[in-house]
């Protein structure tokens, strides 16, 4: 899963807080985009995305 800075200039939207419903308004500078999924998104909430793949993967290996 790779996670690189959004690009462009000024505000921008976490996705996932803004589908929750939480504020979601911070500079671009602090939002990272994550390859196979549509959108940007605050740090965060990319660590709770990076972790919760790592326990789905985690599963799965077990699973042997």
């Amino acid at each position: 899963m790779k996670v690189t800075k959004c690009k462009g200039e000024g505000q921008g939207s976490c996705k996932k807080c803004s589908d929750e419903g939480r504020w979601n308004r911070t500079w671009m500078c602090f939002l990272y985009e994550i390859e196979g999924l549509k959108g940007c998104y605050c740090s965060d909430c990319v660590k709770k995305i990076v972790q919760g793949n790592s326990e789905t993967l985690e599963k799965v290996g077990s699973d042997d």
